[in-house]
């Protein structure tokens, strides 16, 4: 029987170009889902290490307890106080009471406002089994005038005595322990320059392990060492359980205007780590840095690398100098991964070979890459020129008003409108390029553009090639069997996935620390960084999700 009211052309429905073609569905979510998946992954990963720095133990409550005796009050003890008398006091009358032998190191000298200040340096030994020299563990007991310091250095002085308490109930150690807190950090470094210059077992220090903090919470970052590390890195490799630290953190630090007692330690030969924790920097030097506001897991991470690393050097009986530095970093606090600097650039240059092989089977098949490999490169070009230019705009008022809060107490508005300016840009070449951008274009700009970057550091910037290099090498151990297999645009992504991956668990956990280390002093760094990661998706949304959802 014939239909009495046809549908005329007006009337028909507008054709789905994804339900029209079914098999472009299931292959857009192929290929879209195993990257949502490896990114949530990385993220729940990183928001491990963003979180606790180490579950809290019984250790770290005595250390609590006793900072809250010392500075419980939350009166600032600046050096030359009556404080700070009663504060040197009552960890004299502590070490004694562990069962140490105090000396305590006076003298009169003139602070940066040219002001005579009365100093005193408490520190205790304990003997070891040999003559192998002694091990250091070193932080100042002072405050600024603002804050009562519970951050800046309390927590450190509070694990450095838990610490000597824990040493007394062990067996005898292979290396002599110095406990030295020293005081006026705060107005110069006057206590570390005075045991340098005048206490004779200063010549006796083996390494030093120097603890500080520029905040209240977050991890205990292991962020400056001595030059030629690299024995220092193996030790830490070995002996740290949580490890935090990156050689980038170091190479940042050296370029910043700050300095520790270690900066005087390392001036007078010694060699040696700094441990710090940086989060909630806005209550650094502020009546806010009270034992109530201190993080007792970021107390916790602090004191464990201490004995961690102190344990790992006294077990090392030889020498602890090198001839060359490491690149290290950790991998989401599970494990430090080092080499020796020396071998960043044979790394970086191997990885051209897997690349080569990749490039050969490329030119053998259909699709020659060249011509959009130019138009994704010009991609990722303007994905990092536009939102930093946008950056820098958006800062300029402010620069120039001088009013920029450099740490803020809520800066994550601040923070994603400078990584929204990645997302609109991405979004808005992925439509005016729809056209131009390939896949296998996208795939040769990304690959080549990160293996570029990895092969300048590498031989410039070694300390800070990591971020690049170890996401190339990933892609480079992928791309071999895949190759031997068959070369196409599945295989391409594939070969993707462990180079984000790898990415995502070395730059993520960035987004946590560099806000805390530098503040928003330099917020295009955060348009860089998400470009950056960005970048990495452009192979897999350049064809299916812009092009073919056009057509």
């Amino acid at each position: 029987m014939a239909d009495e009211h046809p549908t005329t052309d007006e009337e028909a429905p507008k054709a789905n170009p994804l339900a029209s073609h079914p098999g472009k569905k299931s292959k857009l979510m192929a290929r879209v889902l195993p990257v949502l998946i490896l990114f949530s992954l990385c993220l729940l990963l990183c928001a491990r290490q963003s979180a606790a720095p180490a579950p809290v133990s019984a250790a770290a409550y005595r250390a609590h307890k006793q900072l809250e005796s010392l500075i419980g009050d939350d009166e600032p003890h600046p050096s030359g106080s009556r404080k700070q008398a009663r504060v040197g006091d009552e960890l004299i009358a502590k070490l004694k009471e562990l069962g140490y032998s105090v000396e305590t190191q006076r003298a009169t000298r003139l602070n940066r406002r040219k002001k005579q200040v009365k100093l005193r340096n408490i520190f205790a030994r304990l003997k070891g089994n040999g003559d192998l020299g002694a091990l250091m563990l070193a932080s100042h007991y002072d405050s600024v005038s603002r804050g009562p310091g519970a951050g800046d250095a309390g927590a450190s002085v509070a694990s450095i005595l838990e610490i000597a308490r824990i040493m007394q109930q062990r067996p005898t150690p292979n290396h002599d322990i110095v406990f030295l807190l020293t005081d006026g950090e705060e107005i110069g470094l006057l206590g570390a320059k005075l045991f340098c210059e005048e206490h004779p077992w200063a010549k006796e220090i083996k390494a030093v392990i120097n603890l500080e903090a520029r905040g209240n919470s977050g991890q205990s970052l292991m962020f400056e060492s001595s030059e030629q590390n690299k024995t220092l890195i193996e030790n830490y490799a070995r002996g740290i359980s949580r490890p935090a630290t990156g050689s980038l953190f170091y190479t940042v630090y050296k370029q910043l205007p700050n300095d520790t007692d270690l900066t005087v330690f390392k001036a007078h030969g010694m060699i040696g780590y700094g441990f710090a924790f940086i989060g909630d920097a806005q209550n650094y030097h502020s009546p806010n840095d009270t034992v109530a506001n201190l993080s007792l897991s970021s107390l916790q991470h602090q004191g464990q690398n201490a004995l961690d690393l102190l344990d790992a050097l006294d077990q090392n009986t030889g020498p602890l100098t090198a001839d060359e530095d490491a690149v290290f970093f950790d991998i989401l606090g599970l494990a430090t991964i080092w080499w020796p600097e020396s071998l960043t650039p044979f790394l970086a240059l191997l990885c051209l070979l897997p690349l080569g092989l990749a490039g050969r089977a490329q030119y053998q098949s259909s699709e020659s890459p060249l011509k959009a490999s130019l138009w994704a490169l010009l991609f990722l070009i303007l994905l990092f020129v536009i939102p930093i230019a946008l950056s820098l705009a958006l800062k300029f008022p402010k620069l120039r008003a001088k009013a920029i809060e450099v740490w803020p107490e809520n800066p994550e508005g601040t923070l994603w409108i400078h990584r929204g300016l990645v997302i609109l840009c991405f979004a808005a070449l992925a439509t005016l390029l729809r056209n131009k951008l390939t896949d296998t274009g996208s795939f040769w700009a990304v690959t080549l553009s990160w293996t570029a970057m990895s092969l300048v550091l590498a031989f410039l910037a070694p300390a800070t090639s990591y971020l690049f290099l170890i996401p190339v090498m990933a892609l480079g151990i992928v791309l071999v069997p895949i190759l031997a297999m068959k070369w196409n645009s599945r295989g391409r992504l594939i070969a993707l996935l462990p180079m984000s991956g790898a990415a995502f668990c070395l730059w993520l956990p960035l987004e946590w620390l560099m806000y805390d280390a530098l503040g928003l002093a330099v917020t295009t760094l955060v348009p860089f960084r998400a470009a950056v990661l960005a970048s990495l998706f452009l192979p897999v949304f350049s064809r299916e999700l812009v092009a073919k959802t056009a057509e």
